[in-house]
């Protein structure tokens, strides 16, 4: 006779309760976001997935979570973070309420989190230096002779990952699949600045997403990716474990967008059209460039002399004009600091004032506005 404690039983009654309770927690994610009207996500910079160009927001991820909340009819709020632990943490804190970076989808992750179908399918490669003088070489077999092909001859090579990917995991796989082994360095540095590394000749080699080297790969000419380090993987973002209705919503809205025509113009425009990777890495992108707009050296000027940060001055110009300084608006406002005919004539300006003398003249009447504001406002 089998004797089986009591302790351990649970009745249907209470297992109906915690389902139900189970699917209000579900429910109640999607209506919070529905209801407040803002879509809460976290991404990592980078030339696939976000970066800022001439002030404006672009990259692959960024625009499938602006598609997105047209969908749901809800504004984005984007963190930016490209640590997945710290993401992940995020996520779990009810911080962010979807994590949209390229994440391989993989049984260790399902643990933490809810995948949604894939965006995309890719596969891992090596990425490494063409042999040097390799522009002078007569054929292309002899560059073909001279780089790792075959996972065989990573064997004893030194590999640089970042920290926290599947990477490291895969070349560990790899070594051990041919009794081999692999030296595996983590990285705190991102994916694209490791490729970079290896363009510059600081490391030899470096572990990446296929889309992702590709689209690098034109910026740095002497780089091959050529050689593939893993099957096909599926790519996809995550929500919370038990946020079932919202990856059922978000998977829904995927399924219509990947059979419409936005989904191959965005495929086309980031990782298909040579001038996505000029924009990537024009000095103008907030991720490889230092530069916000033509002006920033003025801007600096002005915003050092109100005691403010320079990107605040930055994105209030930005607000007022995109930039534009022969933008006049309905109102008679002009410029890129969008000021009134009467302020421009307060400070001897006209219509052919240059970018520098707006810029000094909205200074002025800032400085002006703040001077007639008291030290502290009371509600």
């Amino acid at each position: 006779m089998t004797l089986v404690s009591c302790e351990n039983i649970i009745e249907p009654r209470q297992a109906d309760h915690a389902l139900k309770k189970e699917n209000r927690q579900a429910h109640k994610v999607l209506n919070t976001i529905l209801e407040k009207k803002k879509l809460r996500a976290v991404t990592n910079y980078g030339s696939v997935s976000y970066f800022i160009y001439r002030g404006e927001p672009m990259g692959y991820q960024y625009e499938l979570l602006k598609n997105l909340c047209d969908y749901l009819d809800v504004e984005l709020e984007l963190i930016i973070e490209s640590d997945l632990n710290k993401s992940i943490g995020m996520l779990n804190d009810r911080e962010v309420d979807l994590i949209a970076m390229g994440l391989t989808i993989n049984n260790k992750r399902k643990e933490l989190v809810l995948f949604t179908d894939p965006i995309m399918i890719t596969r891992q490669v090596l990425v490494q230096r063409k042999p040097e003088g390799w522009q002078h070489m007569a054929t292309a077999e002899e560059i073909e002779s001279r780089l790792l092909r075959s996972t065989f001859d990573l064997s004893e090579k030194k590999i640089y990952v970042q920290e926290g990917t599947v990477f490291k995991d895969q070349l560990e796989k790899l070594a051990d699949d041919m009794a081999g082994y692999i030296q595996v360095v983590t990285d705190p540095r991102e994916v694209e600045e490791l490729i970079a590394a290896v363009a510059s000749g600081e490391i030899e080699y470096t572990i990446a997403d296929e889309h992702v080297a590709i689209v690098n790969a034109r910026y740095y000419p002497n780089l091959d990716v050529g050689t593939q380090v893993s099957f096909q993987q599926k790519i996809g973002w995550a929500v919370k474990k038990n946020q079932t209705v919202l990856a059922d919503t978000i998977n829904a809205w995927l399924h219509s967008f990947n059979s419409g025509l936005m989904s191959r113009l965005l495929i086309n425009k980031y990782f298909k059209n040579s001038r996505s990777w000029r924009i990537s890495r024009s000095h103008y992108n907030s991720y490889s460039g230092k530069q916000l707009s033509p002006y920033d050296s003025l801007i600096k000027q002005g915003a050092a002399r109100l005691g403010w940060d320079w990107r605040l001055l930055a994105s209030l110009i930005y607000q007022e004009s995109e930039f534009k300084p022969e933008v006049k608006s309905w109102a008679g406002a002009f410029g890129l600091m969008q000021l009134m005919p009467a302020v421009l004539e307060a400070y001897g300006l006209d219509s052919t004032a240059t970018p520098a003398m707006q810029i000094d003249a909205g200074v002025r009447y800032l400085s002006s506005m703040e001077k007639q504001l008291p030290p502290e406002i009371t509600d």
